[in-house]
């Protein structure tokens, strides 16, 4: 039985995810796909008994996290830097046809106000080890008492209890954070995958709301259970719950589940 169960999240869509516009650290909002995205997550994750929320600081994470738990009262988010996107440097707010006649501009191709690649896998791997290998020597918070103001225990008290004694994390964050944490994660060995084939290219691609969950055992030693699951966003297409342009999923993918062809 693993110590800690993982619930990382993409944040929702932004108009700047449609417009393929690179954001980075840029401080971009939710927009109405984006909020009703959140939403489906919410559903999906109403029932699990959530004990931490760990958010990048930006707002389109913030606000996905918001949203989420509020199917948890009781609960607060931590903010962190380090949940962040990579910092693109002039790269942020260009359309991202523009990027190679953009990074042309420099010796070498590389923009030195960007943040490097070996610079961002450090950083989230330094997290990992300090963040959520940290939660293994602490006790699992004892579950929010939901009462509303009448004094009645609301029913969503019946599942907060969770008798395994393990920490259930909510992370919000951003597609280049959650594919280059996982796969340094398995590429080290500190977590085992149950895909039988590895992952390479374009299946480290983390789309808007996707859940990637991955189990860590009280010996810092884990196991990625599901990478980038859009199975619930799928299925809310299917329903007719959210619209079936997502800037993210491919356009075929949402058609086979709609019905659209």
């Amino acid at each position: 039985m693993p110590s800690a169960r993982l619930y990382i999240i993409r944040h929702g869509e932004t108009d700047e995810n449609r417009s393929e516009i690179i954001q980075g650290h840029k401080d971009t909002q939710l927009n109405v796909a984006g909020l009703s995205q959140a939403s489906v997550v919410a559903n999906t994750m109403e029932k699990i008994p959530l004990t931490e929320v760990w958010s990048s600081d930006l707002q389109r994470a913030v606000k996905t996290a918001q949203i989420i738990i509020e199917k948890h009262p009781g609960l607060e988010i931590s903010t962190s830097k380090a949940l962040r996107e990579r910092h693109l440097g002039v790269l942020e707010g260009k359309h991202f046809a523009a990027r190679s006649k953009v990074l042309a501009t420099f010796p070498g191709g590389v923009d030195p106000s960007a943040e490097r690649v070996e610079a961002m896998e450090k950083r989230v791997m330094y997290w990992w080890d300090t963040e959520v290998l940290g939660l293994m020597s602490k006790p699992v918070p004892p579950p929010v008492a939901l009462v509303n103001d009448n004094g009645i225990v609301h029913e969503h008290d019946k599942y907060t209890h969770d008798p395994s004694n393990v920490h259930h994390v909510l992370v919000v964050s951003h597609g280049g954070f959650i594919g280059s944490l996982v796969r340094k994660l398995v590429e080290t060995g500190r977590i085992q995958s149950l895909r039988k084939t590895p992952m390479r290219g374009s299946n480290w691609v983390c789309h808007n709301t996707s859940i990637t969950t991955i189990d860590v055992g009280e010996d810092g030693k884990g196991t990625l259970v599901k990478y980038a699951d859009i199975a619930h966003m799928l299925e809310a297409v299917k329903e007719g719950k959210v619209a079936t342009r997502n800037a993210d999923v491919p356009q075929e993918a949402m058609n086979a589940v709609s019905g659209r062809h």
